[in-house]
């Protein structure tokens, strides 16, 4: 906070309501930025309104009185708040005025990233399962000395059922004495989960005291107020604390009383420390079951809880899936727990893979205490503090030979854990990174869309990151969804990350792959390298399945400077288009025969564009999307084909694409020349349907058109057979071709055919060959009246173009150029008139 100093002919703020004013110099406390940025908007207004440039001044005077309005939310009250609410209504009264002198002023669009609407989300956020949880401020009666009168929670105690065995009562009154609030020879395994189902929260609480004990630390402890000037938490005479934690996009407080819930025998029912009767362990658990919704709320796991408790960044990795990596995992983590920059849970699948004998506890979270290496074997050793029913302090469930410092340590080889254990839940220390902020934003449901098992459910927001002196060091983006209800449907989010710079790509054709899978857990994390020293990344947070507003954060972690474009100057014209993958157009990726099948645009650019970019040879940004269903792996790919259809993509063909499959969202960009383009829109795998909406920004003016599928307004017949045996005569080299097999065609009326033949399984190895002949005799080859031309390989087979026949009859022999070959294959016969009929005359 600092001072500063304007006159009355600034900002209509300073001498107002100050009778002795005269024209003098008035001082306020405000927020420096903030203050600064509503002055200076307000006076360039004033100037612009002078200069009689009604739309600058319009928008800078309601920029104005936003900032003035936001200000006035952050002051306490005084005759500063007052005097930003006065400028804020002067601000917008000259909005008004000069909308009176020119009606056609060019509207405002509101700005997602200001500081007023992000404070907005924030301030939403902060109304949690029924209770309102604050920005983090420190109330002057969070303190040691808080008076005689005890403290009661006016929103009474966290639920815990059966509410009819539960005795709330205050620790002085139901644990023998002495009580402490901290006590430096508590160790992780000192700690006990009772009745409470909370094993998450409780291996929470237990890194963190494991990371005390290792490397001096106060995580946890400094969470909880009052506290001692050195950060230590405080007995409150009071019984009153605030726990200061990390929830929906901000730092925020939990107030809560001293009252613990107790059995009727007289057990502690959530964690405790047994024998030492430490305080701060069940009153951080207290708070974060307030603002869970209760002792009783569904479960998270230990990523989740410490990102809330101590603002570390979860990392969560699923042991059985196929991008894990054992031994590059072990490294990562290894190096980062011996350092204190990581702590690390396990959690078992729902029915744990150990099975009864090694005593894991099924969908249970475990507290890793200590990693080692002795250069032979890795070993990591963990805590179960489970006491609950038929189990107790005295006969802890322990693998059978396992040695550990407790009752309560397991310990495994690194090799056994990954076989016991489905998911690592790892927590990273923030200030790993020199720099993060912050973004907040609103998936915003369309109340008048059709929410139906066929129409599009995934919502994406986007945002446009710049990284400037970009090196080798990985940026981290976590994705958080913030948390309304403990009884809220679960909803799938997803994070893409599509990383752009200023080199010219050649864009491959290999083998295609699949990522950005969705996940109902509340987190997204991810990781990656820029691939240039001055780049661009465009994330796409995506939600599916929600029928109301959800909001969220973007965290953003670097090494190198990242900034956020605030405006996107990417898009001028703007389309969208609706389409559908079916059991027809859904041909799955370029690998396949199919591929030919999926949905095809024309796309044309034209040259009339805005500013720089008018000339043809410009490029000019052109920014493309689709989304659909989460269970589907789009790709969208730009070939340069003068908007005709494309049967097969070839190494320099494709101008643009969106990257590896993604499901439910891909998104990408490339600067492009004017000209005609054909789009295609497919799913990773053939027969993958659901709707899709197809989304388009450029800066010139383009028109796009769905291309009809190859055969569109022809009758269509599918003919299937194989080589085998001694079919496989092979091409007339080999001196047997009349052998291959032979189908009739007997074409009624003159018409025009067009043929294709496939292979039903590709393969490089197999070139084939469509000859049309006419019929000679009964089985006899006659003319030839059309060919698909040399042997080929193409994965969408081979083509007889449009051909115009007489009515008569009519050879088909297919082939292929090598005899002794075994293979399927169909053909689609295509014609502009019916009643042709088939037969085959030898397969």
């Amino acid at each position: 906070m600092t001072a500063w100093r304007h006159t009355h002919t600034a900002v209509n703020v300073g001498s107002q309501g100050n009778p002795n004013s005269g024209g003098e110099w008035r001082v306020y406390i405000y927020p420096t930025t903030m203050s600064t940025s509503a002055q200076a908007l307000s006076a360039k207004a004033v100037q612009k309104e002078l200069n009689r440039d009604f739309d600058a001044a319009f928008e800078l005077h309601i920029k104005a009185a936003e900032s003035f309005i936001h200000l006035a939310q952050t002051l306490p009250d005084s005759p500063a708040k007052t005097n930003c609410r006065t400028a804020a209504s002067k601000a917008l009264e000259r909005a008004e005025q000069i909308k009176k002198v020119k009606q056609d002023v060019r509207p405002v669009a509101a700005d997602p990233y200001s500081a007023q609407e992000q404070g907005y989300i924030l301030d939403r956020s902060s109304l949690v399962n029924g209770h309102r949880f604050p920005p983090w401020q420190l109330d002057a009666d969070i303190r040691a000395e808080g008076g005689t009168d005890l403290y009661r929670d006016p929103d009474g105690q966290p639920s815990l059922a059966p509410s009819d065995s539960v005795r709330w009562c205050r620790p002085a009154a139901a644990l023998p004495s002495p009580l402490s609030i901290v006590d430096t020879t508590l160790l992780p395994a000192d700690l006990v989960q009772n009745v409470v189902t909370d094993c998450s929260v409780v291996a929470a609480i237990s890194v963190c005291l494991g990371h005390q004990r290792r490397f001096g630390s106060m995580l946890g402890l400094s969470s909880l107020y009052p506290q001692h000037v050195t950060g230590l938490p405080l007995l409150a005479s009071n019984g009153k604390y605030a726990v200061r934690v990390f929830l929906n996009g901000t730092w925020r407080k939990v107030v809560i009383d001293d009252t613990l819930p107790f059995s009727p025998t007289g057990q502690l029912l959530g964690v405790s420390t047994g024998k030492k009767q430490v305080l701060w362990p069940p009153l951080i658990e207290k708070a974060y079951m307030k603002l869970m919704g209760g002792y009783d709320f569904p479960g998270s796991n230990s990523g989740i809880d410490l990102h809330t408790l101590i603002g570390w960044i979860p990392e969560h990795i699923h042991i059985r899936s196929a991008e894990f990596r054992m031994e590059g995992t072990w490294s990562r983590i290894f190096q980062g727990f011996l350092k204190g920059h990581c702590l690390m849970t396990l959690g078992t699948p729902p029915v744990s893979n150990g099975g009864t004998s090694h005593n894991l506890l099924s969908a249970h979270d475990y507290a890793v205490s200590n990693m080692e290496d002795d250069g032979d074997e890795r070993y990591l050793t963990f805590l179960d503090p489970w006491r609950g029913s038929g189990s107790t302090s005295e006969s802890p469930r322990t693998l059978p030979n396992s040695p550990g410092p407790s009752s309560s340590s397991l310990r495994l080889t690194w090799r056994d854990t990954c076989v016991r254990f489905d998911t690592i839940h790892l927590s990273w220390d923030p200030s790993l990174f020199s720099r993060s902020f912050y973004i907040h934003g609103i998936w915003k449901v369309a109340k008048a869309l059709p929410r139906t098992g066929s129409s599009v459910s995934i919502i994406s927001n986007r945002a446009r990151l710049l990284i400037r002196g970009g090196d080798s060091r990985e940026i981290w983006i976590l994705l958080t969804r913030h948390i309304v209800d403990k009884h809220e449907e679960p909803h799938f989010i997803s994070l893409n990350t599509v990383v752009h710079d200023d080199s010219r790509v050649a864009y491959s054709v290999d083998k295609p792959s699949v990522h950005d899978v969705y996940t109902n857990s509340v987190h997204v994390l991810k990781r990656f390298i820029p691939r240039a020293e001055d780049s661009a990344v465009t994330l796409i947070a995506s939600l599916e399945g929600a029928e109301n507003d959800i909001r969220y954060t973007i965290t953003v972690l670097s090494h190198v400077e990242v900034t956020l474009e605030r405006k996107s100057k990417r898009g001028f014209y703007c389309n969208t288009v609706t389409g559908t993958l079916t059991s027809r157009t859904s041909g799955g990726n370029h690998t396949y025969p199919t591929f030919m099948t999926n949905p095809q645009y024309s796309l044309t650019l034209r040259t009339d564009a805005t500013g720089e970019v008018s000339h043809a040879n410009h490029r000019a940004p052109f920014c493309f999307s689709v989304k659909g269903t989460k269970d589907v792996p789009f790709n969208i790919k730009l070939v340069w084909s003068n908007g005709q259809r494309v049967t097969e993509l070839f190494e320099g063909d494709v101008v643009a694409d969106t990257g590896p499959y993604s499901y439910g969202v891909a998104y990408g960009e490339q600067d492009l020349k004017a000209g005609q383009y054909t789009l295609i829109v497919s799913s990773f795998e053939p027969r993958q349907q659901g709707t899709f909406e197809l989304a388009l920004q450029s800066l010139r003016a383009f028109d796009i058109e769905l291309l009809p599928m190859e055969g569109a307004g022809m009758y269509t017949k599918t003919l299937r057979d194989a080589w085998y045996g001694v079919m496989p005569a092979g091409s007339p080299s080999f001196g047997k071709y009349h052998s291959n097999p032979l189908i009739k065609l007997s074409v009624p009326t003159p018409m025009h055919l067009m043929i294709r033949m496939q292979l039903l399984q590709y393969s490089p190895s197999v070139a084939i060959n469509l000859t049309l002949c006419e019929m000679s005799g009964t089985d006899g080859i006659g003319r030839q009246v059309m060919s698909s031309g040399p042997y080929s390989d193409a994965i969408a087979g081979v083509l007889i173009p449009h051909t115009a026949i007489a009515a008569g009859d009519y050879v088909l022999l297919p082939s292929t150029y090598t005899s002794n070959i075994e293979a399927g294959f169909q053909i689609l016969l295509y014609s502009t008139g019916g009643g042709i009929e088939t037969s085959w005359l030898r397969h």
